[in-house]
């Protein structure tokens, strides 16, 4: 279990690096709500952005994208609806994912804005 949450913090800051390159501010991270968690909170051209991140070594169970499933997407959505109730937020937002596969000193990166 260390490894694979050493491994998922390391593909975080990889996101977060390939984030703040395509001009998104970061504005938090890891932050934890009944129902779930988001990964990263951004914001870019005025739109808060929610990003889940999911970082792989190997395809054995895929690429890390084809982890989005129906039943995590419900809890992400239940997540996000939770944070912008709590914080008053009237701004528009994205869900977005960023998948990371690590192979040796490189890494894919696949960005997909879900909506």
């Amino acid at each position: 279990m260390f490894y694979k949450n050493k491994i998922g913090k390391f593909g975080q800051k990889i996101a977060i690096y390939y984030l703040k390159n395509k001009a998104h501010k970061i504005i938090a991270e890891n932050i934890y709500f009944r129902g779930g968690e988001i990964d990263i909170l951004t914001e870019k051209d005025g739109i808060l952005r929610f990003v889940e991140v999911k970082t792989r070594t190997n395809l054995e169970f895929g690429y890390p994208e084809e982890s989005i499933s129906k039943r995590k997407l419900e809890h992400l959505k239940r997540a996000i609806d939770a944070y912008i109730l709590e914080n008053n937020i009237e701004k528009q937002y994205n869900l977005e994912f960023v998948g990371v596969l690590l192979s040796g000193k490189n890494a894919r990166i696949k960005h997909i804005i879900i909506d």
